[in-house]
Parts: C-alpha cells; sequence; structure tokens
C-alpha cells in the first residue's frame, strides 16, 4: 500500500514544475497585454496555456478519485494513513494551482478581447467623427456641383458666401454638438 501511495506521491510531485512554468507562462502574457499596445498571438499562447491547465485539472481529478480508494483500503493502518493525508493535501494544492491558472487564463483572456474591442470602439469613434463632419459638406458640395442651369442660388451675387458660411455654421454646430458629448 505504501508503494501506492508513493507513486501517487511522485505523480503528484511531477504536476508542481510545470504549473510553475505556466504561472510564470502567464505572467508575461499579462504583463504583454498591459504593456504593449499590440499582441498578436497573445489570445492563441493564452488558449494554449488554458487548455494545459484545464487537461492538467482533469487528470488531478482522477488522482482524487485513486487516493480516495486508497484512503479507504489504509483506514486501519495509521503509518499508512498520514503519509496518504499527505499525500491528499499535496495534490489539493496542486488541483489549487491549476484551478487558478485555468481562472487567470480565462481572467486574461476576457481582459485582451475587452481590450481588443475598447481600441476598435475608439477607432470607430474616430471614424465617426470625420464621417459626421465631412457628410454634410460633402452634400452642399454635391448639391453645388450638378451644373444644373436653373438654380437660382447660382446667380445670386452672395450665392457662394452663403453656401461657404453654411459650411462653417455645420461644421462648428458639428463640433460644439461632439464636445458637449464628450467625444472631441
Amino acid at each position: 500500500m505504501e508503494v501506492a501511495i508513493h507513486i501517487v506521491r511522485y505523480a503528484l510531485n511531477s504536476y508542481v514544475q510545470p504549473a510553475m512554468a505556466l504561472t510564470k507562462e502567464l505572467d508575461d502574457y499579462e504583463a504583454e497585454i498591459f504593456l504593449k499596445q499590440e499582441v498578436p498571438n497573445a489570445l492563441q499562447g493564452l488558449y494554449f496555456l488554458k487548455r494545459k491547465a484545464s487537461a492538467a485539472k482533469q487528470l488531478l481529478l482522477l488522482t482524487r478519485d485513486i487516493l480516495l480508494m486508497l484512503r479507504r483500503q489504509t483506514a486501519a493502518n495509521t503509518t499508512d494513513s498520514t503519509l496518504l493525508q499527505d499525500t491528499q493535501d499535496l495534490q489539493v494544492k496542486v488541483e489549487t494551482l491549476y484551478q487558478q491558472l485555468d481562472a487567470g487564463a480565462t481572467n486574461l483572456m476576457n481582459l485582451y478581447l475587452s481590450l481588443s474591442s475598447q481600441r476598435t470602439n475608439e477607432a470607430m469613434r474616430v471614424l465617426t467623427v470625420f464621417s459626421a463632419f465631412f457628410l454634410p459638406l460633402t452634400f452642399i458640395a454635391g448639391i453645388y456641383g450638378m451644373n444644373f442651369q436653373h438654380m437660382p442660388e447660382l446667380t445670386w451675387r452672395l450665392g457662394y458666401p452663403i453656401a461657404m458660411i453654411s459650411m462653417v455654421v455645420i461644421s462648428v454646430g458639428i463640433y460644439v454638438w461632439f464636445k458637449r458629448k464628450g467625444w472631441i
């Protein structure tokens, strides 16, 4: 019985070093996401890290079942019982490490996606501001660029200045509106 417990303990100890390596890798991804603006491979790397942690977590759940079976068989022997309790504590510690890794990778993936979405929204805001400024001006220029013969404004003496003043007034109005909304 003691040999079986030592084998399980050895197997559990083999999970500790990879967990520490994955923790360091997760910390590196976190630093990359917060320090750099563009991290194209972060999402794929985080996904693979999450899959590794999830697979290890599943294997550790199976190890818990083995330890429970060994617990039933060593109920009378106190020497084996103490060693088994230590092994169960190690199993809980390692399983907790991988659960934290899984949760941390999930949270970091969600954060990465949120930051990407935020950058996209900021770009859309800039494009919206530009289009809101130029759309009415393009409309006015389009109407006066149609070359109709019977447009009364074309023969007016103040037709051109009124068109230019209306373009400036529209631009200032749009600027004030965006300023009040906090977009500029």
